[in-house]
C-alpha cells in the first residue's frame, strides 16, 4: 500500500498503471492534509525530538560539543527504540482519526474555503 497527498499533480494515468501492473494499492488523502492525516506526523515523531534531546542534553552536560557520525547513529537509535512503542504507534493513527476511522473529524480539521470560480467569458445575456 503507498499512502499520497492526493493532490492532482501526483497522480497521473502512468502511475496509476504502473501501481497496477505491480500490485500497488493507493491511498489518497484529501490534498494538502498530510499535516493532519499522517500519523507519524501526529505523535511519534514530536516525541522522538523529545526523546532524542532528552539523549543529546547527556552530551552537552558532560561538555561534549561534537558528535560523530558513530554517536549520532547510537544516540538515534537509543531514542527511536523508546519511540517506536505500540502505545505510540496506536496514539498516531487516533489522533490523526484514521483509526478508527472518522472522515468527519479529518475534515473538519482542514482549512477548506468555498470560492467561486471566476468567470472565463462576457455573462450570458439576459434579453430573449
Amino acid at each position: 500500500m503507498l499512502v499520497l497527498d492526493g493532490h492532482k499533480s501526483h497522480i497521473s494515468i502512468a502511475f496509476k498503471a504502473y501501481c497496477k501492473e505491480k500490485n500497488i494499492v493507493t491511498l489518497y488523502l484529501p490534498a494538502h492534509s498530510s499535516h493532519i492525516t499522517q500519523p507519524l506526523n501526529i505523535r511519534y515523531f514530536s516525541i522522538l525530538k523529545q526523546l532524542y534531546s532528552q539523549e543529546i542534553e547527556d552530551f552537552i552536560k558532560a561538555s561534549i560539543t561534537h558528535i560523530t557520525k558513530l554517536k549520532f547513529f547510537h544516540t538515534f537509535k537509543a531514542a527511536h527504540n523508546k519511540t517506536m512503542i505500540l502505545r505510540n504507534i496506536q496514539a498516531s493513527f487516533q489522533g490523526s482519526s484514521l483509526v478508527p476511522f472518522d472522515p468527519k473529524a479529518v475534515i473538519s480539521k482542514l482549512n477548506i474555503k468555498l470560492q467561486t470560480p471566476t468567470p472565463t467569458g462576457p455573462p450570458p445575456s439576459l434579453d430573449p
